[in-house]
């Protein structure tokens, strides 16, 4: 599915989970010239492009991908481009989070 230029509020998406479902998964969708508004957390876990968004300095949390996190949307297949991410952590491995320190756009 592909989304241009939206408004994405990660409350929203939160509320469809229910106890005991399994952790929310965001897979095989494209999102351009979108903003996404928290708070909230994604969590990269494989397959994701990341290209020229704008983030704020301290939202990239660089994790263990071996451990399992609560609270987060996982992220998994997707691709952003030039977006924008308010008040939102992005969870990923060192080697991404290089990868999107690389190419962000400041924030400004």
């Amino acid at each position: 599915m592909a989304h241009k230029g939206e408004e994405i509020r990660l409350w929203y998406w939160a509320q469809e989970w229910q106890p005991g479902d399994p952790a929310m998964l965001l897979q095989g969708q494209d999102f351009e010239e979108c903003t996404f508004i928290g708070p909230g957390m994604l969590m990269f876990i494989g397959g994701v492009r990341f290209v020229a968004n704008r983030l704020d300095s301290d939202a990239l949390w660089i994790v263990d991908p071996q451990r399992g996190y609560q609270g987060a949307i996982a992220v998994r297949h997707c691709t952003f481009t030039r977006c924008t991410f308010i008040n939102v952590g992005l969870a990923t491995d060192a080697a991404f989070g290089s990868e999107i320190h690389d190419t962000q756009v400041a924030a400004g």
